[in-house]
């Protein structure tokens, strides 16, 4: 997944780039930003978690009942977190741990918004 650029001497277009270093240079750059949107999810999270109807959510089966348990949380706060289908999806999960979600949640969310950009529009 290597991207063309212009050359910056000859301002001509580059082959792809398909080597091996290339790609582990982008996999490991995606790492990063999936580790980046998880600390940020996590302190949003925490921020909120007075705010979250954590049985509600934990007991969600559709994208309505996340936003319901979503609803005491404002909605500049409920913009900067993943969408309810990403959530939704997150809780499905049998691993999700039913002492302290926040960690788990956080990740999950992070790896769904990196791996289908449509789970989130401002991360």
């Amino acid at each position: 997944m290597a991207r063309s650029e212009k050359n910056p001497k000859t301002g001509q277009e580059q082959a792809f780039d398909f080597s091996l270093a290339t790609k582990k240079k982008l996999q490991a750059r995606r790492k990063e930003l999936v580790l980046a949107d998880s600390q940020t999810l996590r302190y949003e999270f925490q921020r909120m978690r007075d705010k979250i109807n954590w049985d509600a959510l934990h007991q969600a089966s559709t994208e309505d009942e996340v936003n319901a348990a979503f609803s005491g949380v404002d909605q500049f706060s409920r913009d900067r977190l993943p969408n309810a289908a990403a959530i939704l999806a997150t809780i499905r999960d049998p691993k999700y741990p039913k002492l302290r979600p926040i960690p788990f949640l956080a990740d999950s969310c992070a790896l769904a918004v990196r791996a289908n950009l449509k789970s989130s529009v401002l991360l």
